[in-house]
């Protein structure tokens, strides 16, 4: 006997409606008392927000080994503890068919809508990292489940923020003194501000470079920060096996890290040139989000290098967003801890 869920569309928009049918094939009859109380065919919808920090700190203690004051003993004492972060995003069961008195033997198909909420969802994704002996972790993962009775399947889907449309625009300049005289000018614009894995942005530049200084290259960069952050009333502190209650709130700050870059052809002095720099996004790229406790956010620096001066920057902020274009687990669902898998799935 199996279970299965179809879905209309690979990826969905707050508010959208999430649309589908549950495939059922039984080899044989279900009573009533085989799936009861409830007797009921339920499609699940759930959102959760999770972060983990196992922070190590080493602490010095002074020991005093003998009589006189200066013969002491340095001890190091490393005091381990984790935070944790939890959020329910969303839990939607709505019942998709009732079966009061059983269901015969056979092949089953069921249709069913789910109406999305309008806010407060993010966009899949999964960070990882690492700092000294600490290590920090955070998720927010979508899945919907099908259930009657002791039959259950589910999947990941990815819920893709309603971003609006903007062109991107930006004027830089600088003056050179000395052995450089002369100005250099950056006109940057992109047709809009969001992108997923894989895509090309293709951005166009108006350089004027007045200058008696070449630009040596032309170079684009994808930084991205992360901070995640963790709440709990109570914290567990372990310290040479003693177990205390710590009350706060951690945050860790991450980047801005690098994530890819492109190199392009330079400027030379006294010229204007027009360029369009089509700068590849990684494979592997996570998503923007803007959690309770896992933020992801991403920008480009587009820089004329200019040897023996300070360069020539524009650093707009772009969203990176996840819409396969096929229906695929989430490939960074992968990475996941193993302890987390069971409450996501």
């Amino acid at each position: 006997m199996t279970i299965f869920i179809t879905l209309s569309k690979p990826f969905y928009h707050p508010g959208e409606v999430v649309s589908g049918i549950i495939n059922l094939s039984l080899t044989e009859p279900l009573l009533p008392s085989s799936f009861s109380p409830a007797n009921n065919l339920i499609v699940i919808f759930k959102g959760k927000e999770r972060t983990k920090l196992h922070i190590l700190d080493d602490e010095i203690g002074v020991t005093p080994k003998g009589l006189v004051v200066t013969d002491i003993q340095l001890d190091t004492r490393t005091s381990s503890y984790s935070l944790n972060g939890k959020k329910a995003l969303v839990d939607l069961r709505p019942i998709v068919k009732s079966f009061p008195s059983g269901i015969e033997a056979g092949d089953y198909s069921f249709p069913f809508e789910i109406q999305l909420p309008t806010n407060g969802l993010l966009p899949s994704t999964f960070i990882s990292m690492k700092d000294c002996k600490d290590v920090y972790k955070g998720a927010v993962i979508y899945k919907v489940a099908a259930r009657l009775g002791d039959l259950y399947c589910s999947m990941l889907v990815p819920i893709t923020p309603n971003i609006i449309r903007e062109q991107v625009t930006d004027f830089k300049e600088k003056k050179f003194l000395f052995g450089g005289i002369g100005k250099l000018k950056m006109k940057l614009e992109m047709e809009k501000n969001f992108f997923q894995p894989c895509e090309v942005i293709p951005i166009k530049l108006s350089i004027q470079n007045d200058s008696r200084k070449d630009v040596q290259s032309l170079k684009v960069k994808l930084f991205r920060t992360a901070t995640i952050s963790c709440d709990e009333a109570a914290l567990k502190l372990t310290t040479y096996g003693e177990t205390n209650d710590k009350e706060g709130r951690r945050t860790i700050k991450q980047g801005p890290v690098e994530v890819y870059r492109m190199k392009f052809e330079g400027v030379s002095a006294k010229t204007h040139t027009e360029r369009v720099l089509n700068f590849f996004i990684p494979r592997k790229t996570l998503p923007s989000t803007n959690g309770t406790f896992l933020k992801i956010e991403y920008y480009l620096d587009v820089e004329c290098d200019v040897p023996f001066a300070f360069d020539l920057e524009s650093k707009p902020s772009i969203e990176i967003v996840y819409q396969p274009k096929t229906f695929q687990n989430i490939p960074f669902f992968k990475r996941l801890p193993d302890s987390w898998k069971s409450l996501f799935i």
